[in-house]
């Protein structure tokens, strides 16, 4: 299987199909993307590049590294996809990085060429002229995306070779240096093709039936692509947002299906009493797919109360973003494990191999060595799987606290208890010396700073309950939140 072969079933089965609408600042209302138009933006955005690379000699010596750094928009997705179809690989970026680190990433990486986002087109610090040292490698994504749109040159999509390297990732970690993913083509598309296969997508045949989802996941990141193929397989309609956009989004219409992250969920049920035109498009939603991190009982208990029913599942960039299913729900489980990968458990380790885990890390073989044991993938998650199938994640081993005595301590085994305090927004458990600590932060203190002993006075309480090495001596409470990566993970120390 691979992407291509993928994306030419599902423009067969899905013709004459809705499949995207996007905020065109240049129109009034959303402008609309029917799957032909989508093979067709695809198709001649592919032609380019392919044309682009006659003659050419790429820099690794194999297909052209093409990198992307911008904000969410249709043209991004058509040009990342279009470069996959013309046999070469995607790097997409974060466009919040400062031109000096998308530059470095460039050079570490052996960029070929670079697609801006207008936001960092406007920066005189990184001209196009400055990458690379050759002209015509560096372009504006919108005036390229407008001029493919213009062209009568279409390729024809080729199903290319399943282990292929199409896209690179920078790893999400929160904490220490990130890594280059290298994804194959088939591991991109097996979640897409299982779902395809399964006969989920039966269930949308008839256009009327279709769900209507809302996108604020990044490109850059393995839950946007996996995201939007996610609604591809199954035949629905999906508004592509992002973070900059998605309150406004959101406010403006009403969707079925929410797919963003615990983070901005909870903000979103924090705003809804001040907002009626959110109020009422979360009542219309029935469910809320929330990737990149947990869900605590709060949110959820918060998510129901606008009747929305939580959805997630289980994954990370090196499984190419899924080792369980968005299927049957469990509250503070994450699904059931998808049949084209194993998983077990290990000194409590989850441990993951099949047709989703990456191929390697580019050019790192200290960390290759560190992620893999006997062929199995060790994701770093600690979790249990229960009698009937569920994946439950308890926390990160890195993360766990082993004090001189030897006790170890889960940190997020007592961020759940913490949580259970409704004043207590966002929490960190971490070791200060011998000492067991916290950091909480509570926006109830904005007005209510006296509130501050109440917390006090849950953890007192909760530590009655707990072993003496579990017990939080140390405790900050701020107004301010907690620093998170750009997927809404807290970030650790």
């Amino acid at each position: 299987m691979t992407l291509i072969r993928f994306l030419k079933q599902y423009f067969s089965s899905f013709r004459g199909r809705t499949a995207f609408f996007y905020t065109d600042p240049e129109q009034a209302e959303p402008a609309k993307v029917t799957t032909e138009e989508l093979e067709r933006d695809i198709r001649r955005a592919a032609a380019f590049w392919e044309s682009w690379g006659r003659g050419r000699k790429s820099r690794s010596g194999g297909s052209f590294r093409i990198g992307i750094a911008s904000e969410n928009s249709y043209a991004y997705l058509a040009e990342y996809l279009g470069i996959i179809a013309s046999g070469n690989t995607v790097i997409p970026l974060n466009q919040s990085f400062s031109p000096e680190r998308i530059l470095e990433i460039a050079g570490e990486i052996g960029f070929d060429a670079l697609l801006l986002g207008e936001n960092l087109r406007e920066l005189p610090e990184l001209p196009g002229k400055d990458f690379p040292e050759e002209e015509g490698r560096s372009f504006s994504l919108e005036k390229l995306f407008s001029e493919h749109r213009l062209s009568s040159e279409e390729a024809s999509l080729s199903d290319g070779d399943p282990d292929a390297v199409v896209l690179m990732l920078l790893s999400s970690g929160t904490s220490g240096k990130s890594k280059v993913v290298q994804l194959s083509s088939q591991n991109l598309s097996v979640y897409a093709w299982e779902l395809f296969q399964s006969g989920e997508e039966k269930k949308s045949t008839d256009p009327s039936h279709m769900i209507f989802s809302i996108h604020m996941l990044p490109l850059y990141h393995i839950g946007g692509i996996i995201g939007i193929l996610d609604e591809m397989a199954r035949g629905d309609c999906c508004y592509l947002s992002s973070a900059k956009r998605f309150l406004g989004d959101l406010e403006r219409g009403g969707f079925d299906r929410l797919i963003t992250v615990p983070a901005v969920m909870k903000k979103l049920i924090e705003r809804a009493p001040r907002s009626s035109a959110l109020s009422k498009s979360l009542k219309r939603a029935e469910e809320a797919l929330c990737l990149g991190a947990g869900m605590n009982a709060s949110l959820i208990s918060g998510m129901r109360s606008f009747g929305i029913e939580p959805r997630t599942y289980f994954g990370m960039t090196e499984t190419a973003g899924t080792v369980t299913y968005r299927g049957a729900y469990r509250d503070g489980a994450c699904g059931k494990l998808a049949s084209y990968c194993e998983l077990k458990i290990e000194d409590g380790e989850i441990l993951v191999r099949g047709k989703n885990v990456m191929k390697a890390y580019l050019n790192n073989e200290e960390e290759n060595r560190k992620a893999f044991r006997d062929g199995w993938l060790r994701t770093g998650d600690l979790g249990r799987l229960d009698e009937d199938g569920y994946l439950y994640v308890t926390g990160r081993i890195k993360n766990i606290i082993i004090l001189s005595n030897g006790e170890n301590v889960s940190p997020e085994e007592l961020e759940e208890k913490l949580y259970a305090c409704p004043l207590i927004d966002e929490c960190l458990v971490f070791s200060e010396g011998e000492k067991i600590a916290a950091k909480i932060y509570s926006s109830a203190l904005s007005e209510r700073p006296e509130l501050a002993e109440e917390i006090r006075a849950y953890v007192k309480e909760m530590n009655r309950g707990l072993p003496m090495a579990e017990q939080i001596k140390e405790l900050s409470i701020t107004e301010e939140e907690l620093p998170k990566n750009a997927m809404g993970k807290l970030l650790r120390r």
